[in-house]
């Protein structure tokens, strides 16, 4: 059990560090194509709460109209696509491992 649990903490902490990373550098280059400053974009696109975010935003003297701004399209984009990924992952998983048994 403790193996099985220590190899799911390394791949969380692999899981995590990506997802900062990439999130990191995409907001970089949003802010080099805006021309925002970067850690304002890197604020607006961390995936944390809008009031997180935009308090540290305000205590670094950032622009917190952007990031509230940023934070509020990316929490309405990712609800409007979760029905459909929601679809075509049960399409995928219907698939791969065939339709579950009915009643």
């Amino acid at each position: 059990f403790l193996t099985r649990l220590f190899r799911l903490l390394w791949a969380s902490c692999l899981v995590v560090l990506f997802a900062a990373g990439s999130m990191a550098l995409f907001a970089a280059a949003i802010a080099w194509l805006a021309g925002y400053p970067v850690p304002t974009m890197v604020l607006a696109m961390a995936p944390a709460g809008i009031a997180e975010m935009v308090l540290t935003g305000k205590v670094l003297g950032l622009d917190a109209t952007v990031i509230a701004g940023f934070q509020l399209m990316r929490i309405i984009i990712v609800l409007i696509w979760c029905r459909t990924a929601l679809v075509l992952f049960n399409r995928a998983a219907d698939w791969a491992f065939g339709k579950p048994p009915g009643p």
